[in-house]
């Protein structure tokens, strides 16, 4: 019973990342134990030519609920990058702590994995940190 089901998610996924989709480059890290994190040489860098980036940026409040102070608002950057793993396979090998990059966007932000989440129905959801 799954297949006409499996056939219009497909369908909708495609329409979708042909609409709204970006083009980002994933970069492979481990933890080095001397510099943090650096390039993993047994995983090569590669490019997802289409998935979704969703932005949960903003300002956090230091001071407390409602201060506003200038001097406690820090600037925020969460996003999630959502993927189809049937177009990109290679997208399950990302891990906690690689780096991701948006190419289409002007400043090419810089995003650390902060999270994966390999459970959804349609897409793999990573949730991510701003880095720069």
């Amino acid at each position: 019973m799954a297949g006409p089901w499996k056939t219009r998610l497909a369908f909708a996924r495609r329409a979708i990342d042909a609409e709204f989709g970006e083009t980002f480059r994933v970069e492979p890290m481990r933890k080095s134990q001397y510099q943090g994190a650096v390039a993993d040489p047994d995983r090569a860098p590669f490019t997802l030519e289409i998935a979704h980036l969703r932005n949960h940026g903003g300002e956090d409040d230091l001071g407390g609920a409602g201060s506003k102070s200038w001097s406690v608002l820090i600037a925020g950057g969460a996003a999630e990058l959502h993927v189809d793993p049937d177009s990109y396979p290679l997208a399950r090998t990302i891990l906690k702590g690689d780096q991701i990059v948006a190419l289409d966007r002007n400043s090419e932000p810089r995003f650390e994995v902060a999270r994966l989440d390999r459970d959804q129905r349609n897409r793999l959801v990573f949730q991510l940190a701003f880095k720069s």
